[in-house]
């Protein structure tokens, strides 16, 4: 038996894993969860080797080990990749994804429990006057750059503002050194927690500065019907347990600076 964890998704054997998770026994140690994901950098961005790594996959090692999961696989596919592996039920979990339209659809199972929480941001010059909060009608005729495959809420997609698609590599460099060099007014990314790293790690803080958006966007693990039935329960009380300890923010920085 194993001691059941990680984010509320597993509904077992009728009694059995209830048993097993109030009394956090042990469950099958036979079983194996493989779980899928993607480049998303910083949490998950190419090592020396080309292989896939970050904070991201050493903090689903900390919910799997809670669960007392000792068989697993954690592997890295490209993002259409991923997303079909667990159609085809080749993979259980997608590990990191925000909660927009693209996840919400009949054929996922998203967590109950947020993996973590992020809050959209905006890098601009730090002499721009543009102060938090900011509201619609501030960035009205401002031309704001963005990442092409991430997620762009409606609100700036507002005929008064001129949107600019970023693709290919380093899109953070890119999208700062626009910024820094009148190029464009602003650069939009869904996640300014990955804004914040980049902005101190590039140093570029002594030209730019970072303005959080007022909302939030959840981030989830995704499972297919069929892995939601065996794992879900387990996964999110893993996951809440993991998060007593340590939150995945703290986690991202504690990793980083100790890179």
């Amino acid at each position: 038996m194993t001691h059941l964890s990680q984010y509320i998704a597993y509904l077992c054997l009728i009694l059995l894993p209830l048993i097993s998770w109030g009394n956090n026994e042990v469950g099958n140690q036979a079983e194996t969860i493989h779980i899928a994901y993607f480049e998303l950098p910083p949490h998950i961005e190419k090592g020396p080797e080309e292989n896939l790594q970050g904070p991201a996959v050493e903090y689903v090692k900390l919910i799997l080990k809670e669960m007392q999961v000792e068989n697993f696989t954690l592997k890295g596919y490209p993002v259409q990749r991923a997303f079909q592996m667990l159609l085809l039920d080749e993979a259980d979990i997608v590990l990191f994804a925000a909660k927009t339209p693209n996840t919400i659809r009949d054929d996922f199972i998203l967590t109950d429990v947020d993996v973590m929480t992020i809050q959209p941001g905006l890098i601009v010059q730090k002499a721009d006057n543009l102060v938090e909060p900011i509201e619609l009608q501030q960035l009205a005729g401002k031309q704001l750059a963005f990442w092409s495959g991430g997620y762009v809420p409606n609100f700036l997609k507002h005929e008064s503002i001129n949107l600019v698609k970023l693709a290919g590599e380093e899109i953070y460099k890119r999208g700062f050194m626009l910024v820094k060099h009148d190029r464009v007014d602003g650069f939009f990314h869904v996640d300014s927690m990955a804004l914040e790293w980049w902005l101190e790690n590039t140093k570029e803080d002594k030209y730019l500065k970072l303005l959080k958006l007022p909302y939030q966007v959840s981030v989830k693990s995704i499972f297919s019907k069929e892995s939601e039935k065996r794992f879900r329960l387990r996964y999110e009380w893993a996951l809440k347990e993991v998060q007593k300890k340590i939150s995945y923010r703290d986690f991202f920085f504690d990793y980083k600076h100790n890179q």
